[in-house]
């Protein structure tokens, strides 16, 4: 299999698994009634709106727990807000960020090719 036909099929792979667990991701919120944590940008009431704060550091951990750590480095921060990851990953997958993902995997296929 050429690299090109690789780095295409993994774009691809990777492409389904991230429309998935956006689908998912997105019943989880709407059946939890915290959908616009991530898709409107709902603000706290105030300085010390621990309801709201209590919510959105739920939907955080959900990312946390679901979002690989090495994808998590480059998209969060301290003052992050579930929105704020929301939007950075859509970001990520949207914008065909993939290529600095593929690049260890066709460095990896070319030390093969010479090994074999």
């Amino acid at each position: 299999m050429d690299i090109n036909r690789l780095a295409s099929n993994f774009r691809l792979m990777i492409q389904i698994r991230n429309k998935l667990w956006r689908n998912i991701f997105i019943d989880i919120c709407n059946s939890t009634k915290v959908i616009g944590h991530i898709i409107a940008d709902l603000k706290p009431k105030g300085a010390n709106d621990e309801d709201w704060q209590s919510v959105d550091s739920r939907v955080k951990t959900w990312f946390y727990n679901t979002v690989k750590s090495n994808l998590l480095q480059h998209i969060t921060d301290e003052t992050c807000t579930a929105k704020y990851l929301w939007d950075k990953l859509e970001e990520f997958f949207t914008n065909n960020k993939m290529s600095r993902v593929l690049c260890p995997l066709q460095i990896i296929v070319k030390l093969l090719k010479i090994i074999s």
